[in-house]
């Protein structure tokens, strides 16, 4: 919704163009359309427009405040505890600046990747995809959920994906493949204005059971392995 109002204050709707769209995602924060929707103001190829880069970095920066402060209050809910909503900003806050530096590094290796396997060997790049979602949640769940720095979080989430591998691809695959299917709807539905408006609590409320499962799993993981350093 914050996105939406945003869009709408910089003059324009987030669209998606016409035709079939499918993105693969994995739930592991706060949901978000941008994770499932093929928006043109998201898309690299569409023409480089100050209201679009603004667009994309607001996205990238207010998502990720409150991905943090969304996680901490998951991981809480899961120990049996609760936040207040003071509580949850302060955690959006005191985990920013770690899962920004995560993102950022993220987009910056996804990027340099892209383009290889495209000149290269473009097949791969689904293989590529899905590698970097797994590795980008591990990280930033390892970073909230156990309240470690960047370098510690990727560290923790590396050592728990390769010791778990097996068990991480047989429930997370199947969360993606969901996910896949889902998005071809969402992206067809918000190519009107009213779909996408109807997507927000369809999406809101789909996108978070899908996530606190994620997260769940997550801390299964960390409860039968040795504990971070």
């Amino acid at each position: 919704m914050a996105g939406l109002l945003f869009a709408l204050l910089l003059g324009f709707f987030p669209t998606v163009k016409p035709g079939f769209h499918l993105k693969i995602t994995v739930p592991s924060g706060m949901p978000s359309l941008g994770s499932i929707l093929q928006l043109e103001q998201m898309d690299t190829a569409t023409a480089i427009t100050a209201p679009n880069i603004l667009f994309a970095l607001t996205s990238l920066v207010v998502g990720t405040f409150f991905s943090g402060g969304w996680l901490a209050t998951v991981f809480a809910a899961l120990r049996g505890q609760e936040l207040t909503s003071k509580e949850l900003l302060e955690q959006s806050r005191y985990f920013f600046g770690r899962l920004l530096a995560a993102r950022l590094l993220t987009l910056l290796v996804s990027l340099i990747g892209l383009l290889i396997l495209a000149i290269i060997f473009w097949p791969l790049i689904f293989v590529l995809v899905v590698a970097m979602l797994i590795y980008t949640f591990f990280w930033e769940l390892a970073i909230v959920c156990e309240d470690l720095s960047a370098a510690e979080g990727f560290t923790r989430g590396h050592q728990l994906l390769w010791a778990n591998l097996g068990e991480v691809l047989g429930a997370l695959l199947p969360i993606a493949v969901l996910c896949a299917m889902i998005s071809v709807i969402a992206n067809f539905m918000a190519q009107t204005p009213l779909g996408y408006v109807l997507l927000i609590p369809i999406w809101s409320y789909l996108g978070g059971i899908l996530a606190v499962i994620v997260c769940d799993f997550y801390r299964g993981l960390t409860q039968r392995s040795t504990p971070a350093t």
